[in-house]
């Protein structure tokens, strides 16, 4: 298949920016592609001409005035949708971490520096040709009274590298923040001094009671890994396993966690069949026990020892298995015979069941009387009937 490659020429009052968008969905990789350029509202194609930039109606808040910018391209025009104003930006130089004050919006400083990417320049000029466009235009209108007042451009000049410098205010939660790897950083916390691209958008034109300018936002960055600084600690779990090679070289099988206790107890005397039925039962090759304890674990990887229990050397010999019995096969005779027992029994219990009822009732009347034992208290009936007779011969005395 041929590559099909559009080339799109922007064209913003004089400046020129040249980058090829790859229109073939099956290859991966694009021709003559220029790199770092710097793209209008990302998400369309109609990048070139500074008459899309719209302004939404003015809105006040705590005496305060805020003007909308938009970006409308061909598209929008038709069915008159207000898009948020974007721009991808060049690389750019990250002197320091994101800056989080008390009361202040978290901000990054960004610096253009000219020797770092070759669309820095032509950044800085459409950046500064958006900025003399609203200048011009708001400057006229006397209802906004801004003859005035201060302009404050959010273009600022570096003292330290001698260039120019854009202040980023982001949202830490909202704004989004990745690494090459396409992995989130959280919180926008990066190792710095680095370089980074951002999404910019031009949000709104600000008006305050001495000075105007324009707010921007930092909707999204990608932050290449600092050069500079020390790269962040491998956790410790992967340095072991990265020298586990040379840690089995230097380690006995009788300091490893998993034998030792088995050499404990050779030590002991316990025997030393115990100790391998032991080892079977944890699934451990009870070859083992039988090797010096200052056998390394890379000479036991030499040794090919089976520590599987499919081996011949992997059986409890003393334990006899029980052989399988077969199935008895059950003739018709037998199957008859069975039914008229059963039939029996059936009878005799439906015939016995008062006898055996009868039964159970005398035992345990018998086992109440065995339990209750004689007290001496209670007069038996002979006591009982000469104490009547002794009565009536007093009475008739």
């Amino acid at each position: 298949m041929t590559k099909k490659n559009k080339i799109i020429k922007n064209n913003l009052n004089g400046i020129n920016s040249n980058y090829t968008i790859n229109t073939n969905t099956t290859t991966n990789t694009t021709t003559n592609t220029t790199i770092n350029t710097m793209d209008y509202n990302i998400f369309y194609e109609d990048k070139t001409n500074l008459k899309n930039i719209k302004f939404g109606k003015k809105q006040i808040f705590n005496n305060k005035t805020y003007i909308p910018i938009y970006y409308n391209d061909q598209q929008s025009k038709k069915t008159n949708n207000h898009n948020d104003f974007l721009i991808k930006t060049p690389r750019l130089f990250i002197p320091n971490k994101v800056r989080k004050e008390m009361g202040y919006k978290p901000t990054i400083e960004t610096i253009m520096i000219h020797n770092d990417d070759a669309g820095i320049q032509q950044f800085i000029d459409i950046l500064t040709r958006i900025e003399k466009m609203i200048l011009t235009k708001y400057k006229k209108q006397k209802k906004l009274n801004l003859k005035h007042k201060t302009f404050i451009s959010y273009i600022k000049d570096d003292n330290k590298y001698k260039t120019k410098k854009l202040y980023l205010p982001l949202n830490i939660f909202t704004s989004s923040c990745i690494d090459i790897n396409n992995k989130l950083i959280k919180e926008w916390d990066f190792i710095a001094p680095t370089y980074g691209y951002f999404i910019i958008q031009l949000k709104n034109i600000w008006i305050d009671e001495n000075k105007w300018g324009i707010n921007i936002f930092c909707n999204g960055g990608m932050i290449l890994p600092s050069q500079f600084m020390d790269p962040p600690p491998i956790p410790v779990e992967k340095i072991q396993y990265l020298f586990q090679s040379e840690i089995d070289g230097l380690k006995t099988i009788g300091d490893d966690d998993r034998y030792s206790k088995f050499f404990k107890m050779k030590k002991m005397g316990i025997p030393l069949q115990a100790i391998k039925n032991k080892m079977l039962l944890e699934h451990i090759s009870s070859n083992i026990i039988d090797l010096d304890p200052s056998t390394t674990l890379n000479n036991l990887n030499d040794l090919k020892i089976k520590l599987n229990m499919n081996s011949s050397t992997n059986t409890l010999n003393h334990i006899p298995h029980p052989r399988k019995l077969n199935k008895p096969v059950l003739t018709n005779n037998f199957v008859k015979d069975n039914n008229n027992r059963s039939l029996l029994f059936n009878e005799l219990l439906s015939k016995s069941g008062s006898i055996l009822n009868k039964s159970k009732h005398q035992s345990t009347l018998n086992k109440n009387n065995n339990n209750t034992k004689k007290d001496d208290r209670i007069p038996s009936l002979d006591q009982i009937k000469n104490a009547i007779n002794n009565l009536k011969s007093k009475s008739n005395c």
